[in-house]
């Protein structure tokens, strides 16, 4: 009985009052010949009636069906803009952070863009090598925004499905009418950052996480969506159209090794101050991977410097040695070029600050990406600023070309490298 009068109410609302009801919704931003309406509780409870303004404030979010002609409430919904309006990257402090300024303010005018801005970017694929600062550089700029969903994309689910699970809505439809109320409530457009972590090597996911870009990203315009991938070649799957904006992460050189801010960390790291030639050592051994500088430190703590580096030093050779694996795997692609290990000695036979070119090959990055990630192998990195192959550091590049050597495509038919 309550609910057929309430009912009743409503549709008296939207026949009986119709120039109250068109008023409402032209206070709202809401067209009356859209299909599915969307009216904040706090205004429909005047159309509802004063009597019933506490039953429509419970609902919080009223989703309007012009096909039953009323007003009913979607919990799931409301949950979902909720979850999107609340979500946010806190970090408790960066006393371990070394700035990196000039990268900062780049990717902040990446991402950060005004809304007035002439050239908007609605996809953003932040790449880099292992432990190079991607996650905590993108920490720092987003901490304390709210409106950013951080998406951890595994090899099992499609970007919508986890954004659904997420949000607790399964219709790509519901998905598409929370993000444009978030955008409405929080004065700007929601963040999607989808994290995809080396183990993370299907294709088919990366693919949809390229179509989910295009879609909610450039197509919608709901959201801006970050794509933060730990291998510049797998992000080369991410198309998003042609239309996204690549920011490569680059390692530490070894001058900004030296500077006021990471001798600090260095100290509180390793629990007194580093000397620079131990910090010479280190950075020959793992380069300018903060994230491998921080785990030499910690274990040098306690265990001493030279156990560290050879702590280190070992997991690094085991890094070689699955590496010299792919080409007794297949090699690159599907065309099965076994090039792994004339890759290497090219990457070796060239200096180490200078990257060998990948237009050399004639297999695309993703295919190299793909592979070193399906074999946790990563001591040659692909650089999409210089278009090159790279050692991961001083040491392994002088151990690249001990590895095995086949010269010979794995085919006749094939000519894989380019004179």
């Amino acid at each position: 009985m309550f609910r057929t009068f309430f009912v009743a109410q409503t549709k008296a609302a939207r026949y009986g009052w119709p120039s109250m009801y068109r008023r409402m919704c032209s206070a709202n931003g809401v067209s009356s010949s859209t299909a599915d309406r969307q009216i904040p509780a706090s205004k429909a409870r005047y159309i509802i009636g004063i009597g019933f303004g506490t039953v429509a404030s419970f609902g919080s979010f009223v989703y309007f069906h012009q096909q039953r002609g009323s007003l009913t409430w979607n919990y799931a919904l409301e949950g979902a803009i909720r979850t999107i309006t609340s979500s946010q990257v806190r970090v408790r402090s960066f006393k371990d952070n070394i700035p990196r300024d000039e990268l900062f303010e780049e990717l902040k005018d990446i991402i950060l863009f005004p809304q007035d801005a002439e050239c908007k970017s609605w996809l953003v694929s932040v790449t880099g090598n292992h432990m190079v600062g991607k996650s905590q550089l993108l920490s720092q700029l987003l901490n304390g925004r709210k409106g950013v969903l951080h998406i951890h994309m595994s090899n099992e689910t499609t970007p919508q499905e986890e954004v659904s699970s997420i949000l607790g809505i399964e219709n790509a439809g519901h998905v598409a009418l929370a993000l444009a109320e978030a955008e409405r409530r929080l004065g700007h457009k929601p963040i999607l950052l989808f994290d995809i972590h080396e183990r993370v090597t299907d294709a088919r996911i990366l693919d949809a996480v390229s179509g989910f870009a295009k879609t909610f990203g450039y197509d919608k315009a709901l959201a801006k969506v970050v794509v933060m991938a730990s291998i510049a070649a797998t992000a080369d799957h991410i198309t998003g159209d042609g239309r996204k904006i690549d920011f490569f992460v680059p390692e530490f050189t070894r001058s900004e090794l030296d500077s006021v801010e990471a001798k600090r960390v260095f100290e509180m790291w390793y629990g007194k101050p580093v000397p620079d030639s131990d910090v010479d050592r280190i950075f020959d051994l793992v380069g300018g991977r903060i994230g491998d500088i921080k785990d030499i430190l910690l274990a040098a703590e306690t265990d001493g410097l030279d156990n560290a580096l050879a702590w280190m030093e070992r997991r690094l050779v085991l890094d070689l040695e699955r590496y010299d694996t792919i080409d007794r795997a297949g090699g690159f692609g599907p065309k099965e070029h076994c090039l792994a290990g004339w890759l290497a000695h090219e990457v070796a036979g060239h200096p180490f600050e200078q990257c060998f070119p990948a237009s050399r090959l004639d297999f695309d990055t993703r295919e190299f990406g793909i592979r070193v990630r399906e074999k946790a192998a990563h001591p040659i990195y692909y650089h999409p600023g210089v278009n090159g192959y790279c050692a991961r550091s001083p040491f392994v590049h002088r151990k690249l070309a001990s590895l095995r050597c086949e010269v010979k495509p794995c085919r006749p038919d094939q000519n894989p490298v380019r004179a």
